[in-house]
């Protein structure tokens, strides 16, 4: 699907108007990628878990042979959180912190499937001590 959006306004009436196009090219995945993953960027701590959602773009197929992977990783990029699952309808994936001290870490999104990570998402985040945090600990 191409879109073209144009302002009326700026045209008198019947006025024709042409488009040259050119060097267009479709893309076809061989695998589904990962093309955006929603998370905050800061969360005070402490809490109980982490939601992160993402979108996908490529063909599925059944969507059982492939999952997701969210890690969590410290600044000498050791995994401290992982989780995996099955893709559902949702698009949400969620990871227990409830034992997670402050700090920077990088969120690390992966999907998986027949046997490689097919793609890749991450960014960094802050994760701070809240009002709270030393309580009942």
């Amino acid at each position: 699907m191409l879109q073209l959006f144009i302002a009326e306004k700026n045209y008198k009436d019947k006025t024709k108007i042409s488009f040259a196009v050119g060097t267009i090219q479709l893309l076809r995945f061989k695998t589904p990628v990962i093309a955006k993953m929603t998370s905050p960027e800061i969360v005070l701590l402490p809490a109980k878990e982490l939601r992160v959602q993402f979108e996908l773009m490529g063909n599925l197929g059944t969507g059982k042979a492939y999952k997701i992977i969210a890690e969590l990783q410290n600044k000498s990029g050791e995994t401290v959180y992982s989780v995996s699952g099955e893709i559902n309808a949702t698009r949400m994936i969620l990871l227990n912190i409830e034992k997670l001290t402050p700090g920077k870490y990088q969120l690390v999104l992966k999907l998986s499937g027949k046997g490689k990570i097919c793609s890749r998402f991450s960014k960094t985040m802050n994760f701070l001590p809240g009002p709270f945090f030393n309580a009942k600990r």
